[in-house]
């Protein structure tokens, strides 16, 4: 598993800064639910700092943020809290974002223990050969 703590930190610095959240704002479980896009990365930048297995369930949901910046911590921060991986990308496209946060949801669903189940893969329409009509 790689150390992304020292990349968080820079980034939750960053974010801290730009969105003014420090201990006067919600809690982190609020944080994570919050409007701004900013504050919603930097508290999960924080949940992986505090190994916050609690809140798991928000950073799953948070895997499909409107947000590419949340997405991405949401996903470094449920890697750095269990210690899974999946080969999610936060700039996949919704289809596949949502295929692995199922798979995050299932894996919740049965105890959040052992590895994630495999992936359901999101059913696909193939490309048009070049010259036949779309269907």
């Amino acid at each position: 598993m790689k150390n992304h703590f020292t990349t968080l930190s820079i980034l939750a610095a960053a974010c801290i800064g730009l969105a003014g959240c420090g201990p006067s704002q919600d809690d982190l479980y609020g944080r994570l639910q919050a409007e701004d896009p900013a504050v919603r990365a930097s508290a999960a930048v924080e949940a992986a700092e505090q190994d916050d297995k609690a809140a798991i369930a928000l950073l799953v949901e948070r895997l499909n943020d409107i947000d590419i910046e949340v997405r991405m911590m949401a996903s470094v921060a449920l890697e750095e809290i269990t210690g899974l991986s999946t080969d999610y990308q936060a700039w996949d496209p919704p289809q596949k974002r949502q295929a692995v946060q199922q798979q995050w949801r299932q894996w919740l669903a049965q105890g959040a223990e052992g590895p994630l189940p495999p992936l359901e893969q999101p059913e696909t329409q193939p490309a048009p050969t070049v010259g036949e009509p779309r269907q």
